[in-house]
């Protein structure tokens, strides 16, 4: 039987203050890096608050922690809300669990980092030189966010966002708050995750919200309990219920309300068409460039007129491109 690789979603924040965008640093790559190079490059990387290029780009497998890091660059720095950005990559896993990246807790280990220290790095991955644009699945803005009706602002105190642990604590007990049932809270964190598109794992991100906030879950099956304890606070239970009725909140606004919604799926369609009549006229036109140009070739004609048609075909492709992507953000892709 052939293996079908799984694929894991990973997300990077990053914007015009980053070490780097998808491309580290110093934006050009390499060759693959040796171990020495690799982990010199990641002891580099590992210090906090440190602004000098490596040639490593990080990703985490936790969308909470994308989302804060949007958020913190939004309320405390001078970026732009279009140009913040939060990418969603998906890499294929081996048959034997292996990924195109490497696992930062390993690397850690490797530099003789304690298992406290190493266990920092738990969902941090790591890319040697760029992610490669295979890998981007989607990428949504801050400016999408919150057009989308997504913000913090709830969670801010005196101001500021809290840090990730304490925003985590304050996302739980929004999820356990007394005055909301279950059904209410997933309602809401489908309503989070809903505002990154149709095209991102909005149903991996709404769950991610549910399971990334508690540092630790236990599960207590006599008792039909799981118990979520808080990085700043005291453990808190749940019984199996109320998280059945968080997943069915999380399935209505996702599923119900939104992807199996018959007015979304004519958009989509729609959407569909516009995307292929509009890359159809630009193939027509490459054609007529590449007919003319030969022609010229075939008769010795020399002239700088092809070199000013082909500027003006990509930028004609990229002006497509963004209509094209305007209109999928429009209709909630």
């Amino acid at each position: 039987m052939t293996y079908r690789p799984f694929r894991k979603n990973l997300y990077r924040c990053f914007s015009k203050s980053s070490a780097g965008a998808l491309i580290y640093g110093l934006n050009h790559t390499g060759t693959p890096l040796s171990k020495f190079e690799l982990l010199s490059n990641f002891r580099q990387h590992s210090i906090f608050y440190q602004n000098k290029p490596t040639a490593l780009v990080s990703a985490t497998d936790r969308p909470i922690e994308a989302l804060h890091r949007a958020f913190v660059k939004h309320y405390h720095s001078d970026d732009r809300a279009d140009g913040i950005w939060i990418a969603i990559i998906s890499v294929p896993v081996g048959e034997d669990g292996t990924l195109p990246c490497h696992h930062a807790r390993d690397l850690a280990f490797e530099l003789g980092y304690n298992p406290d220290d190493g266990d920092k790095f738990m969902h941090e991955y790591i890319f040697e030189w760029e992610i490669e644009h295979q890998y981007v699945e989607h990428m949504v803005s801050v400016e999408t966010l919150l057009n989308r009706g997504l913000d913090l602002d709830a969670f801010l105190q005196h101001d500021r966002l809290p840090s990730l642990r304490d925003f985590r604590d304050l996302m739980i007990n929004m999820i356990v708050n007394p005055r909301a049932d279950g059904y209410s809270a997933g309602r809401e964190l489908g309503r989070m995750a809903r505002c990154f598109g149709a095209r991102a794992p909005v149903e991996e991100i709404a769950r991610s919200f549910l399971t990334d906030c508690p540092a630790n879950i236990s599960v207590d099956h006599d008792r039909q309990f799981v118990t979520w304890k808080r990085s700043g606070y005291g453990s808190v239970d749940m019984d199996f219920e109320h998280i059945y009725w968080i997943r069915q909140g999380i399935d209505e606004v996702l599923f119900d309300l939104w992807l199996a919604d018959s007015y979304f799926m004519e958009d989509c369609v729609a959407h569909a068409e516009l995307a292929n009549d509009l890359t159809s006229e630009m193939e027509i036109l490459w054609e007529l460039y590449w007919e003319d140009l030969c022609f010229e070739v075939r008769n010795g004609v020399k002239s700088d007129s092809a070199t000013d048609e082909a500027r003006k075909l990509r930028s004609r492709e990229q002006e497509i491109h963004d209509l094209i992507e305007k209109h999928a953000v429009s209709i909630g892709l």
